[in-house]
């Protein structure tokens, strides 16, 4: 089946997901050192309009590689509904 061009994901080059690999590695790193990451994740997430936090870094791998998760990253977020405030 093939899709109409704004349904399908944006290419992304090989040197994109290259930089991400490197700075999810780097991250990664740092959290198993016990180092400071707030700082690299909070510039992960401003360039790639994402809302990763520690546990992404930590356990991406329990579900994809790292080429998934960089892929992903280099990707558009998924839109999130408004949330609406609870009723009583």
């Amino acid at each position: 089946m093939e899709l109409r061009p704004e349904l399908c994901p944006p290419a992304v080059g090989p040197q994109r997901i290259a930089a991400l690999c490197a700075a999810i590695d780097t991250i990664e790193g740092l959290l198993e050192r016990g180092e400071p990451a707030a700082a690299a994740i909070a510039a992960f997430n401003a360039e790639t309009g994402h809302d990763y936090t520690t546990d992404d870094f930590l356990a991406y791998w329990t579900s994809r590689g790292l080429e998934d998760f960089a892929l992903e990253a280099a990707r558009p977020a998924w839109p999130r509904p408004p949330t609406s405030p609870a009723t009583s």
